[in-house]
């Protein structure tokens, strides 16, 4: 008996280490959801994986709650289920500390907590109703 591979969503996947992530779940026969805030820069990332039958993206910014729903049901209707949901996705103010404003803060915030959480949840209504699945978190 065959067991079927994992579905994976990996946010923050366009580039560094959510591309690497992607690519070594890839190597070991799972079936993976990128996400990336820009387009083009997410496609060009799955085109580089050359798994077409193995991948799916969702551009968006995991910190509109809309953008994790739509992680979790292009996992669900392209391959069936969600096994495992890693937020990668982060932002960050590259400047002094004491020069960041509470503009850039909340952004930040909104990328980084606010859209790990909203897709965790959206994830894990999923496999809750699977019975099973993970979650990781890098921050």
């Amino acid at each position: 008996m065959s067991q079927s591979p994992k579905t994976v969503i990996v946010t923050g996947a366009s580039s560094g280490i959510g591309l690497d992530i992607a690519r070594t779940f890839l190597e070991q026969g799972a079936n993976v959801v990128l996400n990336g805030r820009n387009a083009d820069k997410l496609a060009t990332a799955v085109a580089r994986l050359a798994a077409p039958e193995h991948t799916a993206s969702v551009a968006g910014n995991v910190g509109e709650k809309a953008t994790g729903e739509m992680l979790v049901r292009t996992a669900v209707e392209r391959f069936g289920r969600v096994d495992v949901l890693v937020n990668n996705a982060g932002s960050f103010a590259p400047k002094p500390f004491l020069e960041v404003t509470e503009e850039e803060l909340d952004g930040i915030l909104k990328g980084n907590l606010r859209g790990a959480y909203l897709t965790t949840q959206a994830a894990v209504r999923q496999m809750t109703e699977q019975g099973a699945g993970r979650s990781q978190s890098l921050f």
